[in-house]
């Protein structure tokens, strides 16, 4: 599983969502997500990847800010 789709899957799995629902441009808190989601979320792909996300800095509000900061 590459890092775009790992990251489709643990939004869809905390929205309880279809992946296919998840599109690059999906606001997050349009698909259901809260702070604590969207938290939970960020710390998971920072475990997963080795990487620190500080979403009060960047401003993640769709899939495809997450995916930025990822694969930065």
């Amino acid at each position: 599983m590459n890092v775009i789709e790992a990251v489709r899957h643990i939004i869809s799995e905390t929205a309880g969502l279809s992946e296919a629902d998840i599109l690059p441009d999906s606001d997050l808190t349009g698909l259901g997500l809260n702070e604590l989601d969207l938290t939970e979320i960020l710390m998971e792909l920072e475990d997963k990847y080795d990487i620190l996300i500080d979403n009060e800095e960047h401003n993640i509000h769709s899939y495809n800010d997450m995916l930025q900061h990822i694969m930065l």
